[in-house]
């Protein structure tokens, strides 16, 4: 999606760059070569066992890395980064020659969930990463949150083909609809899922919904914010982005997400604050 000069420029007065590294990973099944930025904590010894750093995966929405997501994802990764996590901020719309999808879905999410689980497969390969592949993580927005849940879900599926996969996930706005049945949700993976009354993009009714289809996984946690848009977490003032939806960001949502995530990671020994 496309952000208002307006929403940019409020949002630039806030947010410091970070500094990261491309890589390019290869998909030997699609022939795909997928580029993704990593950044690495400032601080060796935050969080790390062994060495080794959790990582979190930040996957972009359907308006691909233009210069709102870059600067709202690149605040999400300096806070992990604070914390001692690696990064992985994946483009899954460049080596596809594309720069957005709104509205067409041209890469769906199941594709960029490959993507996802290709990359994260591969990171032991990096070298100097000292990338924990037991502790990886994935926080996806709207599109992004629909891969993370597709990640989550094929990983499950075909373990055989992708060893590695995220071990809970954070899915933000997603379209829930299209997780609906008993088995719309992966098995034994914290899900977590964070929608808002007002959206009118991703209902927020079709994730309560999917949450009561998957009741008899006791690891999906579903937040549902009153009053809270699509985008709620994003720091622009509100306006409107793809298909006229109300995009704007809403302080009590975002802070009580927030909390839940920082308090799943308490729960695994890992200091997170935003």
């Amino acid at each position: 999606m496309k952000f208002p000069a307006i929403a940019l420029l409020a949002a630039l007065t806030c947010t410091s760059p970070v500094l990261a590294d491309n890589h390019v990973f290869h998909d030997a099944v699609t022939g795909i070569d997928l580029p993704a930025d990593i950044s690495t904590p400032d601080d060796d010894s935050a969080n790390s066992r062994n060495g080794l750093h959790p990582v979190i995966f930040l996957m972009h929405g359907c308006g691909g890395l233009d210069q709102g997501s870059r600067m709202h994802l690149g605040k999400l990764a300096q806070k992990y980064n604070d914390h001692g996590f690696i990064t992985v901020t994946p483009d899954s719309f460049a080596p596809r020659h594309l720069s957005e999808v709104c509205g067409t879905n041209a890469v769906s999410w199941e594709e960029r969930a490959v993507d996802l689980l290709v990359i994260l497969n591969q990171l032991s390969s990096v070298k100097d990463l000292n990338a924990d592949t037991d502790r990886v993580y994935a926080y996806g927005l709207s599109h992004g949150a629909a891969a993370v849940l597709s990640a989550a879900r094929g990983q499950a599926d075909d373990p055989d083909e992708f060893p590695k996969g995220p071990v809970a996930v954070f899915a933000y706005y997603p379209p829930c609809a299209f997780y609906l049945g008993a088995n719309g949700l992966a098995p034994n993976i914290p899900t977590f899922i964070f929608s808002g009354t007002a959206d009118t993009l991703t209902p927020s009714k079709d994730c309560e919904k999917a949450a009561s289809d998957n009741a008899s996984h006791p690891d999906v946690h579903v937040a549902i914010y009153d009053g809270a848009y699509h985008g709620f977490d994003m720091p622009f003032p509100r306006f409107k982005g793809p298909l006229n939806t109300i995009m704007g960001y809403d302080a009590a949502a975002t802070n009580a997400s927030h909390k839940v995530i920082e308090d799943y990671f308490k729960s695994q020994g890992i200091e997170m604050s935003f």
